[in-house]
């Protein structure tokens, strides 16, 4: 998740096969540049996203990653981190990334005692947020979506998927 993580799954996947990784690699490089000037001129508007919270509800394979991305490439800090599976392999890691940040009160979090700038989980939660008052940006991530017809790929991976979490979290912070 994200142009650095995609950028060495290209660069190994390239590896292994023998071949050239030049056209995906400056693939991402446009996408990051991109990125860097529309993050840029939003943050001088608004300060953000540096500093915004968010909860995050998602299964493991999806919780590390995206929580990785948002803290080091954003600066966004977790509050609540809820892995939907009871066990997950990626438990462990998760929870000493947090640790390492020091936001390790943020793994299963009680949802009733936060109030993130954004929430990532489905529909029903980012509702629930809302229904109580509070005033949250929500990125649906889980799957099935929030029964929208979507024609255009809204994939969270690769480095359109890095431009389209990053539209979404812009705007998501706008409306929160």
């Amino acid at each position: 998740m994200g142009f650095g993580q995609t950028r060495r799954w290209i660069e190994g996947a390239c590896d292994a096969l023998a071949v050239d990784a030049t056209p995906a690699l400056n693939d991402i490089d446009r996408c990051r540049k991109r990125a860097y000037a529309i993050l840029s001129r939003f943050n001088a508007l608004t300060g953000l996203p540096r500093g915004a919270t968010f909860a995050l509800i998602a299964g493991g394979s999806i919780a590390l990653p995206l929580t990785r991305w948002l803290y080091d490439y954003l600066g966004m800090v977790p509050v609540a981190v809820i892995l939907q599976e009871a066990t997950s392999d990626c438990a462990p890691a998760l929870n000493q990334f947090l640790r390492d940040i020091d936001c390790q009160s943020a793994l299963n979090a009680d949802l009733s005692t936060v109030e993130p700038d954004l929430v990532f989980s489905g529909e029903g939660v980012i509702g629930r947020f809302r229904a109580c008052g509070v005033p949250v940006g929500g990125i649906d991530i889980a799957l099935p979506g929030n029964g929208a017809i979507e024609i255009i790929d809204r994939c969270q991976l690769g480095a359109t998927g890095a431009l389209w979490l990053l539209e979404r979290i812009l705007n998501g912070l706008l409306e929160g």
